[in-house]
């Protein structure tokens, strides 16, 4: 099993604090299964997510049975060596009584144990220079395949092909995934130049608004209702931004895909997001933040990342940067 296996090695027991996210089960449903490990503990932190039933189901059958109730949980994470959570900055979320989900008072007790990792991606799967779903392949060093991937996703969702940053939108439509920040100012993110690439379901009002935005502006706005995997990662390749203002977000997988394609990401400053997106405007920059829930606060930030496309040169070592950071599982794991 290779970096997993470590885990092992370096404590008895492991707590994760989370909805255990679908590359976590790839990554060690081999190691649970020979390990017996019934001490590991898995934490559905999004009492909200619509996707809770399927994400319990993986979990249970990786376990083998584990018992779900909340005492027997509570117990076998009140033997955990390292408590773990999918930040870098968990005594924030986990230790209050509103985001602690039941779990805050033990969490204080073991908060001199308890540290945060970032979630990872299976860099091989999410690989530009060979990912065969796309239509044009290229890398850090030679971003001009991108552009044939923009391109391309312009033919394919009908978008007018003026020059003007794509955002891209591949996501839940749900008011904690920030939609209700994007719906307020859409508009005058559409006036301002920006086309937009969206995939994704959820709420019927935030489905019924992207559909009408779609036949309002038919050459600036494509809305895809539903899940196509093969076009999320044509919209991750092709798009030019990708639009993330979670109102919470325990670590994120979104923006880490997106910047290993040269996307750039905008999002809060919220959870994970906050620890693997650092705003341009700094040093080390790879995307744009901004941190207060608001929609003006948001456009700011898409307002920022627009006049910096214009910046062809700057634009290119930005999005060569992006790609050059390292999000898989093996520099996740050092943190454990």
């Amino acid at each position: 099993m290779g970096s997993e296996m470590c885990i092992r090695d370096r404590v008895d027991t492991v707590g994760f604090v989370s909805r255990l996210p679908h590359n976590l089960v790839e990554a060690f449903k081999s190691t649970l299964e020979e390990a017996a490990w019934s001490d590991v503990i898995v934490r559905v932190a999004d009492a909200g997510d619509d996707q809770r039933e399927e994400q319990l189901a993986i979990t249970d059958e990786v376990l083998d049975g584990l018992d779900c109730a909340d005492i027997p949980r509570l117990t076998v994470y009140n033997k955990c060596d390292k408590p773990n959570a999918l930040n870098f900055d968990p005594d924030i979320l986990l230790t209050s009584a509103k985001t602690g989900y039941g779990l805050d008072a033990l969490l204080r007790e073991k908060q001199y144990k308890l540290c945060g990792f970032l979630n990872g991606i299976d860099t091989k799967l999410y690989d530009p220079e060979k990912d065969s779903l796309i239509p044009a392949h290229f890398s850090a060093d030679d971003i001009s395949g991108k552009e044939k991937c923009k391109e391309a996703l312009e033919k394919e969702l009908k978008l007018a092909k003026n020059g003007e940053p794509i955002i891209g939108i591949v996501t839940r439509f749900v008011s904690h995934k920030g939609i209700d920040l994007i719906k307020y100012v859409f508009e005058e993110m559409v006036n301002m130049g920006c086309r937009f690439a969206i995939l994704g379901s959820g709420e019927k009002i935030f489905e019924d608004f992207f559909k009408e935005m779609a036949w309002r502006y038919p050459d600036r706005v494509s809305a895809t209702i539903g899940f196509v995997p093969d076009l999320a990662r044509r919209i991750y390749a092709g798009a030019d931004m990708f639009l993330m203002p979670s109102q919470s977000e325990p670590c994120g997988l979104a923006q880490m895909i997106s910047m290993r394609y040269g996307t750039i990401p905008i999002v809060r400053e919220t959870g994970g997001l906050r620890d693997s997106v650092r705003d341009a405007g700094g040093e080390n920059g790879n995307g744009f933040t901004f941190k207060t829930y608001n929609a003006h606060d948001m456009l700011n930030a898409v307002c920022r990342a627009y006049e910096y496309y214009k910046n062809k040169p700057a634009w290119a070592k930005l999005v060569s940067d992006a790609m050059k950071n390292d999000f898989s599982w093996d520099l996740s794991l050092i943190h454990i």
